[in-house]
């Protein structure tokens, strides 16, 4: 369990402590968790699944689409987790689906229930806001899937007030109005995480992430390679594919996309 308990210190320490048998390297600033991941395993390529990186301040982190995720000290976590899943190439994004769900289930016990949402394919929402990004990336080696490094960052006390983000990012702290400690959202993250990557095959995840994304049922706008694609989300498939029903009444297939809008 998440404890709320000021002051929130992340330093090798903590670490130990709440991570307990999970090895761990600190940095107290780094330009990416997931380029310290990639190095990481390319020192150490025996490393097991469970073995994360994790930042105070990230000053080049980047999210899906090559978006830029920054973490300032002291006020967010910034966390990779190495991984070594069976998983045929097509299935990848069930990685993500396990990454977001895990995080859903940290974050609502320290919160009013229902303000947690997913929101297809990758944000982790807060009363409609971004609180949480996920981005997984994957290691080769011809068709065999070496790896996949997950990267989570989470606004745990970012102020956002008066900057371009304020209408659409959030922290976590504005809702629980108490200090919590990164260290233990950590721990309980990967806890969760590993919970559902011994069900990655399992057609409960899939029921599970369904119930978490707030995007099902929504009129959205989907920004892809070949254009933009609007009409309802009416369902995601088996490999994380948001179906969507658009205004000619067929059912378009969205694997990549950006939902540029959605009527909530």
């Amino acid at each position: 369990m998440v404890e709320s308990n000021p002051p929130d210190v992340l330093n090798e320490a903590s670490l130990k402590e709440a991570l307990k048998h999970h090895p761990f390297r600190f940095y107290p600033r780094v330009t990416s968790t997931m380029d310290m991941g990639r190095e990481w395993l390319a020192t150490e390529p025996a490393l097991p699944s469970g073995a994360v990186v994790i930042a105070d301040e990230q000053v080049a982190g980047r999210g899906r689409l090559n978006r830029q995720w920054h973490t300032p000290a002291g006020q967010a976590l910034a966390m990779s987790i190495i991984l070594r899943p069976h998983l045929a190439p097509e299935h990848l994004q069930r990685i993500t689906m396990a990454a977001g769900v895990a995080v859903a289930e940290t974050l609502n016990p320290l919160l009013i229930p229902g303000v947690i949402k997913l929101k297809w394919p990758n944000d982790v929402h807060l009363a409609g806001r971004k609180v949480a990004g996920i981005l997984t990336e994957a290691l080769w080696l011809g068709d065999r899937l070496q790896a996949a490094i997950v990267g989570i960052g989470i606004n745990v006390r970012v102020n956002f007030m008066g900057t371009p983000l304020a209408d659409g990012a959030v922290s976590l702290e504005a809702f629980t109005q108490e200090a919590v400690s990164r260290a233990a959202l950590a721990a309980e993250i990967i806890g969760h995480l590993e919970n559902w990557m011994d069900k990655i095959a399992e057609p409960v995840l899939l029921d599970t992430w369904r119930t978490w994304l707030s995007t099902i049922g929504q009129i959205v706008s989907i920004q892809t390679a070949s254009g933009i694609i609007s009409g309802t989300a009416e369902n995601v498939d088996a490999m994380g594919a948001l179906l969507v029903r658009d205004s000619h009444d067929s059912v378009q297939r969205i694997l990549v996309g950006d939902v540029t809008s959605a009527q909530l």
